[in-house]
């Protein structure tokens, strides 16, 4: 009897991850550091937006994802965030968190080292 309820709990999971990776919009989203920018491409079929927090304050802050003109990518596209030095310190690294428009929960983190 037990067996049964764990391969039911196993059967809802895998239908919720299968819900939360957007049917058609499996694609991805990508980041890389190119020159002084952070360069992030939608290869997916859906508008994304985006948020970029230096890796260490993203413990201490609280922050929700929202999207407006100037974080959201349009499908193939990419968006260019120039940075200067000093911008992600202390760490160093830049994590970049993306959602799909009008689902407001995230997808996908993204680690990025700075130099």
């Amino acid at each position: 009897m037990r067996y049964r309820y764990l391969f039911a709990l196993a059967a809802c999971i895998c239908m919720v991850s299968g819900i939360s990776t957007g049917g058609s919009n499996q694609a991805t989203v990508t980041a890389e550091v190119f020159s002084s920018a952070i360069i992030i491409t939608n290869q997916t079929t859906a508008t994304i937006c985006y948020a970029v927090h230096e890796s260490s304050a993203l413990a201490r802050i609280e922050w929700g994802p929202v999207c407006t003109d100037g974080n959201r990518i349009l499908p193939t596209r990419s968006a260019r965030l120039p940075f200067s030095p000093g911008t992600y310190a202390p760490s160093g690294e830049a994590v970049v968190s993306w959602w799909y428009q009008n689902r407001e929960v995230v997808e996908g983190h993204i680690r990025l080292k700075i130099i």
